[in-house]
């Protein structure tokens, strides 16, 4: 009678452990190997998958465990990709703003943000890094505003834009190859955010001062628009929680507070914080998981003094800490790392970038690379270990700047 499971002799890989036919024909395991394993035996001197840099360059671990080696880098390298240098993206322009930072569908650090030529007062630009950034234009006569784009699973880009020739908010994407645009069709106002769920829907929210804000998605292929406030006097930022339920924070000129509400029916508003004289602060929320957490800039009396301070949900209802009191204005941007800590970036009235991390467990503050325009918008994004903040340098240049946060202690 026949037995046994291999032929004697044979060997083969259980995962990472190298396994040997004995005589009975029965796979005798050994010890698991370390990085990778084949035919049997143990090989590599990596983890598959894993990034890492000799120089500038730029290697990635295959599935054999064997280290790849990329192109070098023209500037620098961090954890396996090529980093762009502290420093302009495009030339000069008159009117550079509103920067959103995304990655494309090969990894690639892409830049969203609004500038003017002869013609256009507003055209939409798109950055690219790669060994070097490539500018171009890809929507004309168009703007955005900051968080305005997002990207979806498949890697195509969606934007909630302003034509500069007529009033509402369009829909633009890149999704099948070429730009285009359509209508969304009931959406009020002229400044809008938009965030992709993981279902590639695209949720978008928008405001006309002072008045109405509306919120509108394209669940189901079809767009549905429902108001979520009578008085908003800034953009509202906009945030997915679990299951993809939308959350919206938003300053209410009406009480002069900032508040949180979730969607899609609005309602059980949270007030975070009351305001000042100032007509909206700015705001950003996030959401990681299940805690939302929120950043803002406040007048705390007639346009002349301002707190930033941080509030987040995680312990089970909120709780605010105040990161900077009695300053000038500032424009901020929040980014929340795949652990969980919180990054608050900023650029004052005195043309100073600011950071603010709780990594460590404790807030603290350090001063970052670049001189920003006066009060001039922000974008950041966490990719790679590092973060990269996109903003208007004094000399109206949109510039980028990156770190790693474990490099501040």
């Amino acid at each position: 009678m026949c037995s046994g499971a291999c032929a004697p002799g044979s060997t083969q890989c259980a995962d990472l452990v190298p396994e040997t036919c004995d005589a009975s024909g029965h796979w005798l395991d050994g010890a698991a190997c370390p990085f990778a394993c084949a035919a049997g035996a143990c090989t590599g001197g990596c983890n598959p998958g894993a990034a890492d840099c000799q120089g500038l360059v730029p290697r990635i671990c295959d599935v054999a465990g064997q280290w790849v080696n990329g192109a070098a880098c023209a500037s620098a390298c961090s954890q396996g990709a090529c980093v762009p240098p502290d420093g302009p993206v495009d030339a000069p322009n008159p009117n550079p703003s509103n920067p959103t930072l995304l990655l494309d569908k090969g990894q690639h650090l892409t830049l969203f943000y609004v500038d003017s030529d002869g013609v256009n007062y507003s055209n939409v630009q798109m950055a690219v890094f790669d060994q070097g950034w490539t500018v171009t234009t890809p929507l004309k006569g168009y703007s955005i505003i900051k968080d305005g784009a997002d990207v979806d699973p498949s890697g195509a880009f969606h934007l909630a834009v302003q034509p500069q020739a007529a009033s509402g908010i369009l829909h633009a994407t890149n999704e099948g190859g070429a730009w285009k645009t359509s209508a969304i069709p009931g959406l009020i106002g002229g400044q809008a955010t938009g965030v992709v769920d993981g279902a590639g829907i695209f949720h978008v929210a928008s405001h006309e001062h002072l008045k109405t804000g509306t919120y509108a998605s394209n669940e189901g292929g079809a767009w549905s628009v429902t108001a979520y406030t009578d008085s908003e006097t800034a953009p509202a930022s906009l945030a997915l929680g679990l299951g993809g339920t939308p959350f919206l924070a938003f300053s209410r000129w009406a009480s002069h507070e900032i508040t949180l509400e979730s969607g899609p029916s609005w309602t059980d508003p949270v007030i975070l914080t009351a305001y000042g004289a100032d007509q909206g602060a700015p705001l950003v929320l996030k959401a990681h998981g299940p805690t939302l957490s929120a950043a803002y800039c406040i007048a705390t009396d007639a346009y002349v003094t301002y707190d930033v301070a941080f509030q987040t949900n995680a312990s089970g209802s909120w709780a605010a800490t105040t990161l900077r009191t009695g300053a000038g204005a500032m424009n901020i941007d929040l980014v929340v790392d795949p652990s969980g800590a919180n990054h608050v970036i900023g650029c004052d009235n005195a043309n100073k970038l600011t950071y603010w991390s709780d990594r460590t467990g404790a807030w603290k503050s350090y001063p970052i690379v670049g001189t920003c325009a006066n009060l001039g918008p922000i974008d950041a994004l966490y990719t790679g270990g590092r973060i990269f903040v996109a903003y208007v340098d004094v000399n109206a240049t949109m510039s980028v700047t990156s770190f790693d946060p474990v490099s501040y202690n």
